[in-house]
């Protein structure tokens, strides 16, 4: 067997390979902990994987394991410095930072801002070519718009066989070529496509109607899937009525269940009761070998809040049922059955805290003798409780049994309940004798407060529970005969109303309960009684609102229909319209480095009818879903005379809800969920969306350019060659980083409320995310196990590579689906400027730029797209997404970090040039703040930047400056770390720039930020950004990189760093630079 020496790696980098072995199904010895002992799992994982050679831990066996097991950032990281720094003495992986700080790399961050981001983005890098600054960049980080000109970089990087000197070159062109032009053809067709998505603009052009075909034909597709499958959920709550009715219907077939339901009810009931005692009274316990149920959300949610829930449904149908013959009192009367014997109110108290009593006393149990003892008690005590039950049910409504059993036969079964019960007893006595011949710990002895304690409680029990069964009574005698009330006393109401109404009764009951206990009650237990009475509050509520969504809104719109003129009902549809459309308009504005609406807080009314529009959408879209639903399934409506009144129409409505065939209700449902189901399948959400289109125009401006060999189809005008495959750009430099954003609406994380959202990066060499220290996921089973835990990169080349049925020509990750995602600024999950209605108004009408990819932590990493479109498309919807699905949703790499800064700083850089080219007309920095933000709570990494300068404002609005330098502060994180400097570039009017600067914005005041919606650039608003972003590049860079140039050409970036310091002003006593005098307003 090969050997090696377990000295050469870290213990980290050992815990790193057992995990990836594990993962791999190579699992080595339980306890080993050096190189040497996973040797044989090594071994079997390399015979397995076919891979021949004498080595074992080579870099062909490390990247299989990585694309098996899945890599964590360390493993990316090592990776990237490998190919941009080479070292020969690779330090292991808790030496990275170390070795990143000795390379003294350096990165471009160009910012999201759409078409306006890119274009002056491009001006910096004719800039910084100019003065031969590109091919000293190590990194090259990009969002959203920033990403056009980034991916316009790479791809032309990649034309050129990774030659970056040559790029360089081509940008700095200033010499006539054969054409006659002074310009880079690369360059010149990006002129011609500066109005990318739709070049050839106007009412009669194939481009624009192009973009409304694509999206009414997306559009209807995906709102076909999601109505059918609203409809199949409004179907539910009648099917549940249609159920309901039958049961309480005394001539009905299903009358004889209404006394199953009746003691299913209470059955669920008492199960809920011994939960919640087990889960009030156990404790947290993070050993292994000790159960946690139900300690956990889920696990109260599954095992006492649905079962209270279907204890209150069946419980109402029952009651409802045989509530005739409970006839209750007049004037403080007790009901017929109980004259007499009102001690029997007393019993459901007493049953009440003997099931209570056992879930504490399971909870309790510790040691085996106590285990034995403790179930026979808890056998015993259910045993009794349901003869009491039966012995309650024969002495006051035989005649309910009648419908289930013989009167002898259950007598019988009534008898030997009652035997079983005494015996069970006795037997529990004897094993109770025995216990107290075994030793016991002194933590097992019932103390006396704990028996004062448990008396007080049977005595509050019995007091509360006593209560609640006089209202319960009180109620059923307050509710209208059906004969007189038919429309208000129906299936209906019951199935909508009789489960809350008994949620509310136990609530009131356990809030009496725990007030007459008082102050033996814990504290604990009390916040235990307000969280799962929140959660029970929010299921009763969602019921009420889907029952009343079903069969009310219907009625409602049929009445307003009925009573209103038509130009009344033309006013409303068109209001309604109208407001959806405004809603769509300020969600679709929602790009980074803007309000929620894309509204300047001033405009209050304006604000608040665009968060007012989704909510009056999603009311209207369920008010025609409801009415299509009852005409679909429901006999014809019967007329109301005049004048119509709304209980007329409800009550024709709801007869002919009752009238509905079963067999109608079931062909619907199964046509509707057949119908989602089916479009779910073959619809793939991610082509038949925005996104595509967007990215296929985004495609063909950015990167047609740079294409040497461009082949378009002549009617379309698109060529599959201009997008590369990412993969293929693994071996150049700059290392190209494009931010996407991890949606966690849905996600646990409770530090994350605000941001909602990860970063997740697409690079050439490998796409995934990993979060921070400390964030749900991570374990405490080490470095290796908690990097795993948090997140997970897979290599590029076979990362989505996979299709889900059939031949996908979008298999793969090629360069402008990743650029695409990165600027998905309109999506309905976008990070922190997601909200509930929004995300459902979005989703409705297709405005969804984002893209479902594969979790990297999922076995499914490799495919390509959800087999099954709708299960994703909802998690959209409803604003469910997280890290933990098979598919996770990208979107605009701005809803997490717009500045791009982010994953340098996690890469050390030692010089980070930040172009934020967003929309900031008010100076406000909100991009730069929020990067500053999350640098310092994820990364631990402070960053020192001053822009105060920046945000002064002279005579014009003219701004102080257009750049400033700041610290990164890696000394106060990394031992022996050297602190790195941030030059932060923005688009700003001096005063000092070239006259046509000036004259442009003279005629449009908000230059240099106009808004982002603007992505249609023409020729003249083009030049404008290119050439601002020349002039600003080349006063923040020019200088200092002359100065830092060594006589060979080579960079030193110390010097550089410094010199920006002195030149920006950092430092004291530092001198500003000459104002600029060239005629084309270039610095010197």
């Amino acid at each position: 067997m090969p050997t090696f020496d377990p000295s050469s790696l870290a213990p980290a980098q050992i815990a790193d390979l057992r995990r990836k072995l594990e993962a791999a199904g190579c699992r080595p010895p339980a306890h080993a902990c050096t190189l040497g002992e996973l040797s044989e799992a090594v071994v079997e994982f390399r015979r397995r994987q076919g891979i021949a050679g004498r080595g074992v831990l080579d870099a062909i066996t490390l990247q299989r394991l990585n694309e098996v097991s899945g890599a964590t950032f360390q493993d990316v990281f090592r990776d990237e410095l490998d190919l941009l720094r080479p070292d020969p003495d690779s330090a292991p992986d808790t030496e990275l930072p170390a070795r990143a700080h000795k390379a003294g790399m350096v990165g471009l961050a160009l910012s999201g801002g759409g078409v306006r981001s890119a274009t002056f983005g491009l001006g910096v890098l004719q800039a910084m070519a100019e003065h031969g600054m590109l091919r000293h960049l190590d990194y090259l980080s990009t969002v959203s718009g920033g990403g056009f000109i980034g991916g316009w970089l790479s791809k032309c990087i990649h034309e050129q066989g990774g030659d970056v000197r040559r790029v360089e070159a081509m940008l700095a062109q200033r010499v006539a070529n054969e054409s006659g032009s002074t310009e880079a053809p690369e360059i010149r067709f990006l002129r011609l496509y500066t109005n990318y998505l739709s070049p050839r603009g106007g009412m009669f052009s194939a481009d624009t109607w192009t973009l409304i075909g694509t999206y009414v034909r997306n559009t209807g597709l995906n709102l076909t899937m999601l109505v059918a499958w609203l409809c199949a959920l409004l179907l539910l709550p009648r099917a549940a009525v249609w159920a309901v009715h039958r049961i309480v219907d005394p001539g009905g077939p299903w009358a004889v269940y209404a006394d199953l339901a009746w003691m299913a009810g209470v059955l669920l009931f008492l199960f809920a009761v011994f939960c919640i005692a087990l889960s009030i009274s156990s404790k947290p316990s993070g050993s292994r070998g000790q159960r946690r149920f139900p300690l956990s959300q889920g696990a109260v949610l599954w095992w006492i809040n649905l079962p209270l829930l279907l204890a209150g449904l069946l419980g109402s149908v029952g009651l409802w049922r045989h509530g005739g013959e409970l006839p209750f009192w007049e004037l403080g009367t007790l009901p017929v059955q109980l004259q007499g014997r009102a001690y029997w109110l007393l019993a459901p108290g007493f049953v009440y805290f003997v099931v209570w009593a056992c879930g504490w006393y399971v909870a309790h149990d510790r040691t085996s003798v106590y285990r034995r003892v403790g179930y026979t008690l808890c056998t015993a005590a259910f045993v009794a409780v349901m003869a009491v039950l039966c012995a309650a049910a024969r002495a006051f409504a035989p005649e309910m049994m009648l419908h289930l059993v013989e009167p002898a036969t259950y007598e019988h079964v009534v008898n030997g309940l009652l035997a079983l019960c005494a015996v069970l007893v006795l037997l529990a006595i004897a094993l109770g004798v025995l216990q107290r011949l075994q030793p016991r710990p002194p933590s097992a002895d019932l103390t006396s407060p704990e028996l004062v304690e448990g008396i007080a409680h049977l005595l509050c029990a019995i007091g509360a529970l006593t209560i609640g069964t006089v209202l319960l009574l009180g109620g059923l005698s307050l509710l209208p005969e059906p004969s007189k009330h038919p429309v208000l006393n129906n299936a209906i109401a019951l199935t909508s109303f009789g489960m809350p109404l008994m949620m509310a009764l136990f609530a009131g009951t356990m809030t009496l309960m725990i007030g007459l206990i008082g102050r033996m009650y814990s504290d604990a237990s009390r916040e235990w009684w307000s969280r799962q009475g929140a959660w029970a509050w929010i299921f009763a509520l969602s019921w009420v609102t889907m029952f009343g969504v079903a069969f009310f809104l219907a009625p409602l719109l049929h009445w307003a229909w009925l009573t209103y003129n038509p130009w009344s009902h033309i006013t409303t549809a068109l209001g309604w319209l109208a407001m959806t459309w405004f809603g769509l308009k300020a969600g679709s504005s929602s790009k980074t480095g803007t309000s929620i609406t894309g509204i300047h807080a001033s405009d209050s009314r304006l604000d608040l009818l665009a968060r007012l529009a989704p909510y009056v959408f999603t009311a209207g879209v369920f008010a025609l879903l409801s009415a299509l639903v009852q005409a679909t399934v429901a006999p014809p409506l019967v007329a109301c005379p005049q004048p119509v009144t709304f209980t007329c129409v409800y009550g024709a409505h709801a007869r002919a809800t009752l009238g509905t065939s079963g067999s109608h209700l079931a062909g619907a449902f199964a046509f509707f969920l057949g119908a989602a189901v089916l479009l779910g399948w073959r619809v793939d959400i991610n082509k038949f969306s925005l996104y595509m289109l967007y990215r296929n125009r985004l495609v063909r401006a950015y990167f047609g350019a740079s294409s040497r060999a461009r082949k378009p189809h002549p009617f379309t005008g698109f060529d599959p060659g201009d997008d590369p495959l990412l993969a293929e750009l693994k071996q150049q430099r700059p290392c190209h980083i494009i931010n996407t954003s991890l949606n966690l609406v849905g996600g646990e994380e409770l530090a994350w409320r605000t941001r909602k959202a990860a970063s997740f990066t697409f690079t050439p060499r490998y796409c995934g995310f990993e979060l921070p220290p400390g964030s749900t996921g991570s374990t405490a089973a080490g470095a290796a196990g908690a990097d795993a835990a948090r997140g997970c990169y897979r290599p590029t080349d076979a990362y989505g590579s996979r299709s889900g049925a059939g031949a996908d020509d979008d298999a793969g990750v090629r360069l402008g689906m990743a650029i695409a995602v990165s600027g998905a600024a309109a999506s309905p999950n976008m990070g922190a400027h997601s909200s509930p209605p929004l995300n459902f108004l979005m989703t409705m009408f297709n405005v969804r730029l984002g893209r479902w990819c594969p979790n990297p932590r999922k076995d499914a990493w490799q495919q390509s797209s959800p087999p099954v479109g709708l299960f994703s498309l909802l998690a959209e919807l409803f604003g469910l997404t997280n890290a933990d699905a098979s598919y996770v949703y990208l979107s605009d790499g701005g809803h997490f970090d717009n500045l791009g800064i982010y994953e340098l700083v996690r890469r050390r850089c030692r010089l980070i040039i930040a172009v934020d080219g967003a929309s900031d007309g008010r100076l406000s920095f909100e991009d730069l703040g929020n990067a500053i933000r999350k640098c310092g709570t994820d990364l631990h990494v402070r960053i020192d930047l001053d822009v105060s300068k920046m945000a002064q404002r002279g005579g014009e609005g003219l701004c102080g400056a257009s750049c400033a330098v700041g610290t990164l502060r890696y000394s106060q994180v990394d031992q022996g770390g050297v602190d790195g400097t941030l030059l932060y570039v923005k688009p700003a009017i001096v005063g000092r720039e070239n006259a046509d600067l000036l004259n442009y914005r003279k005629v449009h005041p908000a230059y240099p930020h106009e808004s982002s919606v603007d992505q249609w650039f023409d020729e003249t608003q083009f030049e404008s950004y290119r050439a601002l972003g020349q002039y600003i590049g080349e006063c923040a860079l020019g200088g200092a990189m002359d100065a830092a140039r060594s006589r060979d050409g080579g960079l030193d970036v110390d010097t550089l760093c410094a010199e920006l310091r002195r030149r920006h002003g950092e430092d004291e006593g530092a001198q500003a630079p000459a104002p600029c005098t060239d005629v084309r307003g270039q610095c010197r």
